[in-house]
């Protein structure tokens, strides 16, 4: 018989809110589930896509743009060589600094808190990505590299019936949570 897991909290996300919330249940000592799930990978939209990617690129901007108009007498301005490349592989390797010491290294002190999170091509809805993080993360191993193996897409995921909530159905309930709002998933009910 498959092992059921029961979370007493489960929270959705993976950014700054999220880790509050898993923070605060790890602290009260509650099992708790955090999913990451969607276009936004850990560390939220604030990591990944928002504050700090546009604030370095908005630095970068300022800084090649005071170089080039200088507001002082007696400095001439420069042209210096702009390898816009290079400003985007810097930037990538911010939120990678970012999304492993501040969120990736949080949850390894946090021990009553598992991490799932899934990546999915958004043209086809492949699964093209399973992480886990927490106890028995070993566990969803042989299921995540049959997906990707298959190259399965959400609804092979989604059609799927599980008689226990495993590692298997936590795993069709994180695929519904691309296309369903998430406050209505039941282990119980579709």
């Amino acid at each position: 018989m498959a092992e059921k897991y029961d979370y007493q909290f489960i929270i959705i996300g993976g950014g700054a809110a999220g880790f509050a919330a898993a923070i605060k249940a790890d602290q009260l000592k509650k099992k708790t589930l955090m999913v990451s799930a969607g276009k936004v990978a850990l560390g939220g939209t604030c990591i990944n896509v928002g504050c700090m990617p546009s604030k370095r690129l908005l630095t970068v901007a300022e800084d090649y743009w005071n170089a080039r108009h200088s507001k002082y007498d007696g400095i001439s301005d420069s042209s210096p060589d702009l390898d816009f490349k290079k400003v985007v592989e810097s930037k990538d390797a911010l939120i990678n600094k970012l999304q492993s010491k501040a969120y990736a290294g949080t949850l390894k002190f946090l021990v009553y808190v598992t991490l799932k999170e899934m990546a999915i091509d958004s043209k086809t809805e492949e699964i093209v990505g399973i992480h886990m993080a927490g106890a028995k993360a070993d566990e969803i191993i042989s299921i995540a590299s049959f997906i990707i193996k298959h190259r399965m897409k959400l609804d092979d995921i989604i059609e799927n019936t599980f008689i226990f909530p495993t590692m298997a159905e936590s795993i069709k309930w994180l695929a519904q949570s691309f296309r369903k709002d998430v406050s209505k998933l039941s282990c119980c009910t579709e």
